[in-house]
């Protein structure tokens, strides 16, 4: 920033004319020139000086804002700009002055709010920074319960500094009565929302206080410590609504029906992967596939006990889930090596496959050569020897919660919902950062497939489609016909550029394939290498 840069160099000159160990010497009333007009700069950006007022004349305005940034960020209130201000006025960690805030607003400050707002349950969904009807009607439901607590509250739906100081300075309560079973209403929304956001509760908000929110309070209750009574009295909201409050590790487990969605239905997926009945990554849906994997699960426990715990593969009940979630099974039944055939070596390659180590269409039952490589892959980040043989030792790592997945210095996923391509790139931690988004155009239809794929690579700089007869730069294979390439072209001639391909990037357009503006199809061209991972899905959190 122009004006921060302004600052520390103006540190930097004070240093240079001092002498290194001296101090910087301090900027107080009188004086005048660049450097205090830098100061006001940055004072004006955080809104503790009015716009317009940079004159670089330092009068008891800019003392009196100077005085104000140091009380509010924990400095005496000297008002003398003195080195340990300007370093602070310099750094992220400088606060900004809270203004009210109304709706048509945006920036971090709203962001802060709307942050405030969620975890308090008034406000649902992400903060986006944006003051909209959302966020208003959020403030005025705020000012309301802030009226009947006996606080000092307008009902315009404009965030005062004295709400927004309230909000986070962490001692705020919205408890105003004992919520129970059946009681109703927007205390009972909130409650739930914050519920929901703590990954205790998988169903909507509704404003009823039933069974199931008498189940999610107890086990918030429990977690925290507090008396298992299922009601959200003072205590329990304290600690409900606090920064720090318990979150869990899955919700509480209700009845699942094939149909169903959410987050209940997801922790039992990745249950089912880790276990390596199922293959890939959640998504949320009992559908057939779930389905199978259940099939899968009750076929291998029955081996283990007669009949099983599962009284049926296209439902679940809370209690099926509890211990599906909560207890462990006997993961190994064989040493699979080169040439084992079966249903454990479909255990291992789906598990392979959902830590990124084989595509989707190598898992065929029988280890191979891409299988064999795969398991020595895994034990060589697992640190164990890479002998290419999943033993006991091996197959209990793999099929537990902290087996290591396969990495590759870069990583593509693709959202066919957002009509994106995100690149991540290893750091020198061995964590993926996002690197790069690129606007890209899927298959009509449900033409692209979803998965993770490593069969990948470049192919041509000029790519011909026979079947539609036209041209394509940087093809790189993603599986079978299916590549990321860029826009599309009449001859294997730039000048030759199907406008109509460029348009439609952002919107479903292709037979299948993944268009990409010829910048970005280059980049993953000259950039990833063979059996980079490749990540395709309806849509997904960022990494």
């Amino acid at each position: 920033m122009l004006v921060k840069r302004g600052i520390a160099a103006l540190i930097a000159g004070f240093m240079l004319w001092t002498g290194v160990m001296a101090q910087a010497e301090a900027l107080s009333a009188g004086d005048r020139g660049e450097e205090v007009e830098a100061l006001q700069q940055r004072l004006i950006e955080l809104n503790y000086l009015a716009s317009g007022q940079a004159d670089g004349i330092y009068g008891a305005k800019t003392q009196t804002a100077l005085e104000n940034f140091q009380q509010a960020n924990g400095l005496a209130a000297t008002g003398e700009a003195d080195d340990v201000t300007l370093a602070l006025l310099d750094s992220d960690q400088a606060k900004a002055a809270l203004i009210t805030l109304a709706r048509g607003d945006e920036g971090e400050a709203v962001r802060a709010l709307q942050e405030s707002l969620i975890r308090y349950g008034f406000l649902d969904g992400e903060a986006d920074g944006q003051f909209g009807p959302a966020t208003q009607q959020a403030v005025k439901a705020l000012q309301g319960v802030m009226k009947e607590l006996g606080l000092e509250a307008g009902s315009d739906g404009k965030a005062s500094p004295a709400m927004q100081t309230l909000l986070t300075a962490g001692g705020f309560s919205s408890y105003i009565e004992t919520l129970a079973l059946d009681s109703s209403g927007d205390a009972v929304t909130r409650l739930q929302r914050r519920l929901i956001a703590l990954n205790y509760m998988d169903e909507a908000a509704d404003g009823h206080f039933g069974e199931y929110t008498q189940q999610c309070v107890e086990a918030f209750q429990k977690a925290s410590g507090l008396e298992q009574t299922g009601q959200a009295d003072q205590a329990t909201y304290a600690r409900l609504f606090a920064q720090d409050a318990a979150a869990a590790s899955h919700p509480v487990p209700r009845d699942l029906f094939q149909g169903d969605s959410g987050r209940a239905v997801e922790a039992v997926q990745q249950r089912l992967i880790q276990w390596g009945f199922l293959a890939g990554l959640p998504d949320q849906d009992f559908d057939g596939d779930m389905v199978a994997a259940l099939g899968r699960l009750q076929d291998y426990l029955s081996e283990e006990e007669e009949g099983g715990y599962l009284a049926a593969t296209d439902a679940l009940t809370a209690q099926e889930q509890s211990r599906l979630l909560d207890e462990d099974i006997q993961v190994y039944r064989y040493t699979v090596e080169y040439g084992t055939k079966g249903e454990q070596t479909y255990r291992v390659q789906r598990r392979l496959h959902s830590l990124y180590y084989l595509g989707y269409y190598q898992i065929d039952g029988k280890a191979g050569e891409n299988t064999r490589d795969a398991i020595e892959r895994f034990q060589e980040l697992a640190g164990l020897e890479p002998t290419g043989v999943a033993d006991e030792q091996t197959q209990q790592l793999l099929f537990s919660q902290d087996a290591p997945q396969d990495q590759t210095p870069y990583m593509l996923k693709v959202s066919i919902h957002r009509q994106r391509v995100y690149v991540y790139a290893l750091d020198q931690d061995g964590q993926y950062q996002l690197l790069k988004e690129m606007v890209c155009s899927t298959g009509l239809g449900d033409s692209t497939p979803t998965g993770i794929y490593r069969k990948t690579g470049p192919q041509d700089r000029w790519h011909y489609f026979t079947k539609y007869l036209c041209w394509a730069q940087y093809s790189y294979i993603i599986d079978g016909d299916i590549m990321f390439h860029s826009v599309l072209y009449s001859t294997r001639s730039e000048s030759s550029l199907k406008y109509s391909s460029v348009y439609n990037l952002g919107r479903k357009a292709s037979h299948g394939c993944i268009r990409l503006s010829v910048e970005d199809a280059q980049w993953i061209f000259e950039n990833c290498a063979s059996r980079t991972i490749v990540v395709i899905d309806d849509d997904f959190d960022t990494l």
